[in-house]
């Protein structure tokens, strides 16, 4: 509703705004020394994972950093997509570097309508990812390592490796495909559910359990 800041709108409820103060702001084009605040933001996501703060908002813009979770977060992007149905472009785009995306045990991340490039994400024993409106490309080896709980809906990877997972795995509408290896890799341990789910033009196999 109009008197929400824009993307901040029943994340916790429907209808409900979240309050100002368990927001942290974050703007590429910003200046240096800002605090985290509407008017002042931070330059990098990483300054507001630093933060106490449980909502982390990305104004439109790219990001090059590498991002771990050590406390239960939710970041959003201040734009929905670009296309109607909410998928790609998004208009938050992160390039992590090797180290890419780490959530830590016992932690839980909650992303919506950012895209990421070139670094691995990861979910360690006991943590959970839950990842919405999203396009990882580039990525090098497996794109997405899942040890613990990662619910991906809307999501699309592109590049030379997929998913692997040993935990649980929820895919809804999820899209897998030019990958040089197995598309979506699921060991004996994992434990899976799959509703309108594509793994193609694999290198390998399309879905290896």
């Amino acid at each position: 509703h109009s008197d929400c800041v824009s993307g901040l709108c029943g994340l916790v409820s429907a209808g409900q705004c979240v309050p100002v103060a368990d927001v942290c702001q974050v703007d590429a084009t910003a200046s240096a020394g800002g605090v985290g605040t509407l008017a002042a933001p931070y330059r990098t996501i990483t300054a507001c994972l630093l933060k106490t703060q449980p909502f982390v908002r990305v104004a439109d813009g790219s990001y090059s950093e590498t991002l771990t979770f050590t406390t239960s977060t939710t970041v959003v992007a201040a734009s929905a997509p670009a296309t109607s149905t909410g998928l790609w472009p998004a208009k938050v785009v992160v390039t992590l570097s090797s180290l890419g995306l780490i959530v830590n045990s016992g932690v839980t991340a909650t992303i919506r309508s950012i895209d990421f490039k070139n670094g691995p994400l990861e979910t360690r024993a006991n943590a959970t990812l839950s990842l919405r409106d999203s396009r990882i490309d580039d990525a090098p080896g497996n794109a997405l390592t899942n040890l613990g709980e990662m619910t991906l809906e809307d999501v699309r990877r592109a590049g030379s490796a997929g998913i692997q997972s040993s935990g649980v795995l929820n895919l809804r509408r999820v899209e897998v495909y030019s990958s040089g290896a197995n598309g979506i890799d699921l060991t004996a341990a994992s434990q899976t559910t799959g509703t309108d789910v594509e793994a193609h033009k694999s290198g390998s196999t399309g879905i290896y359990s």
